[in-house]
């Protein structure tokens, strides 16, 4: 497996894939050499092989008792099913996956990760409710997460990651307010999600990512501002996201 994360890294992927199909050969219930495979079939726009692999990732979870492998399973078939313009069905794997999270993380309440994994989910089926055009269910989905990341980034506000799925959820929120007219209530939103996008830049000047977030919320900022008439402060915000 080592070796195939290797090669996929090196975008060499059929020789990923043959690396992983000699894994699940060995072990038939390697769920993340499964789960890997999909991965690959995904980036290259299989479909088929991806919901294969997946499946029998989850298979192969629910075999060993893993919960949690199984709600990672779920997810990601949702994805594949999403990108395929299923809706209904990816919410149907989203929803299963969010009802494991919720869980395992009730289980344990201390457990950072478990209770990421819960916000991740949320956010996954507030993406599916919102492209259905149900605003306000996708509103509650993304104001759960968003009360999930700030406990967890205020619990290490030197953790980037959690920092950033902070900015995630500010902005998801802000992206519903926005939709259903409420200016005043995106801006705040966004700007303390640029906010932190400033300092997780600031803080490490070559990580491209961290730079582009920052110009994406320099953009949204911008856009509420300019349709509250606010030309002058939204080309300002324009203008340092395109330097």
């Amino acid at each position: 497996k080592e070796k195939a994360e290797i090669l996929r890294l090196r975008y060499d992927y059929e020789a990923a894939v043959a690396a992983l199909r000699e894994a699940v050969r060995l072990d038939p219930d390697d769920v993340w050499a499964h789960i890997a495979m999909g991965d690959i079939a995904t980036i290259l726009n299989d479909s088929t092989r991806a919901l294969a692999a997946f499946r029998a990732a989850e298979r192969a979870a629910r075999l060993s008792g893993d919960e949690r492998n199984v709600s990672v399973s779920l997810n990601r078939m949702g994805d594949v099913v999403a990108a395929q313009g299923d809706l209904a069905g990816a919410l149907v794997h989203y929803e299963e996956g969010l009802a494991i999270a919720r869980r395992l993380a009730g289980a344990d309440p201390s457990h950072g990760e478990r209770q990421r994994d819960v916000a991740i989910s949320l956010t996954r089926t507030g993406d599916v409710l919102r492209a259905q055009g149900d605003l306000a269910g996708a509103l509650a989905r993304y104001e759960e997460s968003l009360a999930i990341t700030r406990r967890l980034a205020g619990a290490d506000p030197s953790d980037a990651e959690r920092q950033r799925d902070l900015s995630i959820s500010l902005d998801r929120t802000a992206d519903i307010l926005l939709a259903r007219g409420d200016l005043a209530g995106a801006l705040a939103r966004y700007e303390e999600g640029l906010a932190i996008g400033r300092r997780l830049a600031g803080a490490d000047p070559s990580h491209a990512e961290r730079q582009r977030d920052l110009s994406v919320s320099l953009d949204r900022t911008g856009d509420v501002l300019r349709a509250q008439g606010g030309l002058a402060a939204a080309l300002a915000r324009y203008e340092e996201g395109l330097a």
